[in-house]
């Protein structure tokens, strides 16, 4: 091999070795804070999308601290797609967007695709219009825990667990502890305890802000699902439609042209390595977020 052949080569191995870290470095290292609106359109216009479980309110409290900085923003399309998720992760955007619209005063247009139950139709009754499908799933206005023990397994394989503790109810849920029929009613009638009174919460909450009486919501939270229509009925949510109409509404408002405007999508900076995020795509690693959860308060179909 003689030696321009060799430059050659070294000059395409050192080449292929600085585009290979200029990717690495695009998709591995944090975006800024800057860089939270992305695929741009109207700027009067921002989009924030729910569209996993919520296992996590992070991602879209930043989205809503990025869009209560933009001083252009007339109005806020949140696009929703979940079966709902945590309790308190599903409080938290809900209150959030309740001090979005309070302190910008800045309408916010819930669009719903296929599912908004549970969680996910506690934050999107925080909206000023909610907008829905005749087809799309809608309420399961419900609280659940889901609980399993594998004692009877371990005692099969030879396995045994010990558990030190505070209290009665400390291991409440442990899936190892083997329970006597009274402890077992003890747990259960100690866990129905916590969910009436989150449930209490979620009932509250939506006939506040539906500006429905409590005694109306109450009677439809029996965790089932409506249809966008029957939703409609029952005042739930505001007005059958498709993700188009919440755009051409939002245009309205905006002083736009309903049949030329498109929202600006508002992201939060992703700060997540590499390998996370081949993993998990754009979700915000919630399998890895609920690993080692013993019992969890769930606002889920």
């Amino acid at each position: 091999m003689n030696t321009e052949t060799k430059k050659r080569r070294w000059f395409w191995s050192l080449l292929i070795l600085i585009v290979l870290a200029g990717i690495l470095a695009i998709f591995a290292g944090p975006k800024g804070a800057g860089s939270g609106f992305l695929n741009g359109g109207n700027p009067e216009i921002g989009q924030i999308n729910l569209t996993m479980p919520i296992f996590s309110s992070d991602d879209v409290l930043a989205s809503f601290q990025i869009a209560e900085q933009s001083s252009k923003l007339k109005v806020l399309i949140l696009r929703i797609d979940s079966p709902g998720g945590l309790v308190a992760s599903s409080q938290e955007i809900f209150r959030r967007i309740r001090q979005f619209r309070e302190h910008r005063n800045v309408p916010v247009i819930a669009s719903v695709e296929n599912v908004c139950a549970s969680g996910a139709y506690y934050v999107a009754s925080a909206a000023d219009t909610i907008i829905v499908n005749p087809g799309s799933q809608v309420g399961s206005i419900g609280v659940i825990v889901d609980l399993v023990n594998v004692r009877e397994l371990m005692d099969k394989i030879g396995l045994d667990a010990r558990t030190i503790k505070t209290g009665k109810f400390k291991d409440a849920g442990n899936p190892t502890k083997r329970l006597t029929e009274e402890e077992e009613e003890q747990e259960r009638r100690y866990f129905k305890t916590l969910i009436d009174a989150v449930l209490d919460q979620f009932v509250s909450d939506v006939a506040l802000a539906r500006n429905l009486p409590v005694e109306d919501v109450r009677k439809i939270a029996h965790g089932g699902v409506f249809t966008g229509l029957q939703a409609l009925d029952l005042r739930m949510v505001d007005r059958v439609g498709n993700y188009t109409d919440a755009v051409r509404m939002a245009a309205r408002i905006s002083n736009l042209d309903p049949f030329k405007a498109a929202p600006t999508l508002i992201e939060p900076p992703d700060r997540r390595g590499l390998i996370e995020r081949a993993l998990f795509g754009k979700s915000s690693g919630w399998p890895i977020q609920l690993f080692g959860r013993q019992m969890v308060l769930s606002f889920l179909p």
